[in-house]
């Protein structure tokens, strides 16, 4: 799909985006009141926001793929649509949190840990990317750590350390949207940078790799373009460099990896 890299999506495009007709969408905005609610124009002409388009995915998970009844879907989101969201392994919550980001703070997303292989879609996704995602909501992990190996645990461990770390950067801090998820490009990247400009958090998930990558930069946002920033304890750039040119990204081998820079300025 392409262009939607916008604030509204028409009603053709919501469906492609989920995979039903447009009369489904009606049926369900009909039905899921107060759940889906796109605007309209005085035409008539409905306008979903990327928040309305996670709420029909929503939908579309507990009507489609769970085969729950109209009643007991709607029942189900008004007792645990935090719950509902959660479910959503780490690659669909970039594009929920993404859309959730236009209204609320950080602080306020339910983002769990969950487990692999995820119990929608059967996707298999690293921990540390999925750490990285959730730590930019409400972080928590919803898995049985029973069934965790040690190099699991260990890395369940390092990534509560980092969480405690950073929590005031993450949570506090300015949120910048480096990418759309609903365009589907190479990675989705977000930045929270410390109301002085003088650290920065970087996170960024790759998608699925292909032969023969290209070079990428990323280019970051809210620096102080007269200072110098160092990137996990390494190397240092200026501050416009990083904004202007951007960040070397390295290659990445293997599908939905993720990386997390921390900038201090010198």
């Amino acid at each position: 799909m392409e262009n939607l890299d916008k604030k509204y999506y028409r009603i053709a495009e919501v469906a492609a985006i989920v995979g039903v007709p447009q009369s489904t969408l009606r049926f369900w905005e009909s039905r899921f009141r107060g759940v889906i609610k796109p605007r309209r124009n005085a035409g008539g002409t409905r306008f979903y926001t990327p928040a309305d388009v996670e709420a029909v995915r929503m939908v579309h998970y507990l009507v489609k793929e769970r085969g729950l009844k109209i009643d007991a879907a709607i029942a189900e989101l008004l007792r645990n649509r935090e719950g509902v969201s959660r479910r959503f392994d780490a690659i669909d919550r970039l594009r929920i949190q993404y859309g959730t980001s236009f209204c609320y703070p950080v602080c306020t997303m339910g983002a769990h840990v969950s487990a692999v292989p995820n119990e929608q879609n059967g996707r298999i996704t690293p921990l540390e990317t999925r750490g990285i995602t959730a730590m930019s909501g409400a972080f928590g992990y919803e898995l049985d750590l029973s069934k965790c190996t040690p190099e699991e645990k260990e890395g369940i461990r390092r990534q509560i350390e980092t969480y405690k770390k950073r929590w005031k950067l993450l949570h506090q801090g300015d949120y910048y949207r480096l990418t759309d998820p609903f365009r589907d490009g190479p990675y989705t990247a977000w930045e929270q940078v410390s109301p002085d400009r003088r650290e920065a958090l970087v996170s960024l998930v790759s998608g699925t790799i292909h032969a023969a990558a290209p070079f990428l930069t990323l280019r970051l946002k809210g620096l102080d373009p007269q200072l110098t920033y160092q990137v996990n304890g390494g190397a240092s750039y200026p501050g416009d460099v990083l904004m202007n040119a951007g960040y070397p990204l390295p290659v990445f081998h293997g599908d939905y990896q993720s990386l997390q820079l921390y900038l201090r300025a010198l």
